[in-house]
């Protein structure tokens, strides 16, 4: 019997790159997803505990009470660096719980934009990332 050998074509060999550096993007996620979790706890807290230091925007139709504003980071906080631990072992669950998470945190921050705009556009793209690398990892057709 003949081994039926397949020659790699430039359109596997562009898949295999993408998907090489999209697994190093799983690494780069779970990093960033860490981190992320970490400036989101630092924020939350921060709101919680000197609420004076963000701006108050009058006719904000988003406009809680830094209060709640430092819950809302302070959990999600919480849940990215939890998730981002499961990601980190290879968890096709904490890949799946990981994209919800970051989604939210997108749009956390998204309606966090008024107030802070540099620092949620900045996590925003950063979530962005994670969701993309997640997506093309393979760990969720696994």
């Amino acid at each position: 019997m003949t081994e039926n050998k397949e020659t790699p074509t430039r359109r596997n060999t562009r898949q295999t790159a993408v998907i090489g550096w999209s697994q190093g993007g799983v690494a780069l996620a779970v990093v960033i997803q860490v981190l992320v979790g970490i400036m989101q706890g630092i924020q939350g807290l921060t709101a919680l505990i000197n609420d004076e230091l963000f701006l108050t925007l009058p006719n904000y139709i988003f406009a809680f009470d830094f209060t709640t504003w430092g819950w809302i980071h302070l959990v999600l906080a919480v849940l990215l660096i939890v998730t981002g631990i499961g990601l980190a072992n290879g968890s096709r669950v904490a890949a799946v719980v990981s994209l919800i998470f970051l989604c939210l945190s997108a749009g956390a921050n998204f309606f966090f934009l008024p107030l802070y705009p540099l620092w949620a556009i900045l996590i925003i793209a950063v979530d962005v990332f994670a969701m993309w690398s997640i997506a093309k990892s393979g760990l969720i057709d696994q």
